[in-house]
């Protein structure tokens, strides 16, 4: 199955657990969003996409009922 990347806009931090178990913020701006399996995202932001991290879907669905997380495509 090909994966389907998004193009979106974040208009305010979003909250994800870093691997050492911090938490961190993905910063407002644009991103890139990818679906995993097992109800998982992958959001990739920076100037040069060198950030990344894995969030629940659902947390994802939540920023764009508020409008926090805006597709561009």
């Amino acid at each position: 199955m090909a994966a389907t990347i998004h193009s979106a806009t974040l208009k305010s931090p979003l909250l994800y657990r870093q691997p050492d178990g911090r938490s961190a913020d993905i910063p407002p701006g644009p991103c890139l969003v990818e679906s995993l399996a097992g109800g998982l995202t992958i959001v990739v932001w920076g100037d040069e996409a060198e950030f990344s991290a894995v969030v629940a879907t659902k947390e994802l669905d939540e920023a764009l009922a508020k409008r926090d997380l805006l597709f561009s495509d």
